[in-house]
C-alpha cells in the first residue's frame, strides 16, 4: 500500500499541499506559459526563457527583448 501523498503525486504530478501551476497563455512558439515563469517580451511577442537556446536569448536581448516574470 502506497502512502496517500505518493498516490496523489503519481496521479497529478504534484503533492496535495502544492497547487498545480496555472497556465496563463501560450508564447509565440506555441509553448504554454505558466504563472511565475521567466519570459522574454519583444514587441507583442513573448518567449518562455526555459525553452530558448543561449543563442536565441542573446539575439532577443540584442534586439531589445525584456526579461519578465509571467503574471
Amino acid at each position: 500500500m502506497d502512502h496517500p501523498e505518493i498516490t496523489t503525486i503519481e496521479r497529478t504530478g504534484y503533492p496535495s499541499w502544492m497547487q498545480e501551476p496555472e497556465v496563463i497563455g501560450v508564447d509565440s512558439m506555441g509553448v504554454e506559459i505558466y504563472q511565475g515563469e521567466e519570459i522574454y517580451v519583444l514587441d507583442d511577442e513573448c518567449y518562455v526563457k526555459e525553452e530558448l537556446s543561449y543563442d536565441a536569448i542573446e539575439i532577443l536581448e540584442k534586439h531589445g527583448a525584456v526579461l519578465c516574470i509571467a503574471k
